[in-house]
């Protein structure tokens, strides 16, 4: 398993995870994970879901994700929230759902 591959850090906080199916603008059926995360100041850029990678399949059929932003340049006001996306068009048959991680907490999604 890995985490975010040194792309920027783990936002603060997981506060929503949804998954939908969706069809892509090229007419493939795909899942859309959309998360909602709190991060502790204003100025992180580049919010996204990191894929752990897997040997093999997780026993429990869940993908974990590393929900990461690039940190503040400058000085920063208070957080706010933060949302990433991440899209699959080639969903793997042992997956039951996903669970994004963040410093202090994680949050998981199952189909129902």
């Amino acid at each position: 398993m890995n985490n975010n591959n040194g792309r920027g850090t783990k936002v603060h906080a997981v506060k929503n995870v949804c998954l939908s199916f969706i069809k892509t603008d090229r007419g493939v059926d795909a899942l859309l994970i959309v998360a909602e995360g709190e991060v502790t100041s204003t100025g992180r850029t580049n919010p996204e879901l990191v894929p752990y990678i897997y040997v093999q399949p997780p026993p429990d059929g869940t993908w974990d994700f590393a929900f990461v932003a690039d940190p503040p340049q400058e000085n920063s006001q208070p957080g706010l929230t933060l949302s990433a996306k991440y899209i699959v068009t080639d969903v793997p048959d042992w997956l039951t759902g996903v669970r994004v991680h963040a410093k202090t907490n994680s949050k998981e999604a199952h189909f129902k």
